[in-house]
């Protein structure tokens, strides 16, 4: 199943609208539409939150599409805005070195 169907089918599961989901989560009930029907993928630190509101794992929710994604619910790392700068540009071998 895709995160979409995995989130709509939690969220109904446990009795809430698309509206209720949004209000928890800080997102309107047009997002948590998009998400269900595929359109748009949630990011990762509010696919976490979904997780944690529902007592389940990440990768519950991300299942067999994030595993094509190369998303893998074992790896989840958060990253400071510093280290995504890093990562983003292309450095030479000692300048990540040095920084790190």
């Amino acid at each position: 199943m895709s995160i979409g169907e995995n989130i709509k089918q939690i969220r109904e599961r446990n009795g809430l609208t698309q509206k209720e989901l949004g209000d928890i989560l800080g997102v309107s009930d047009k997002a948590v539409s998009t998400w269900e029907r595929g359109e748009k993928i949630p990011r990762m630190g509010t696919i976490q939150k979904i997780a944690n509101y529902f007592n389940t794992a990440a990768g519950t929710l991300i299942g067999e599409e994030g595993a094509r994604h190369g998303v893998h619910s074992d790896t989840v790392y958060t990253l400071t805005t510093r280290e995504i700068r890093l990562v983003e540009s292309p450095a030479s071998g000692s300048d990540f070195i040095s920084s790190a």
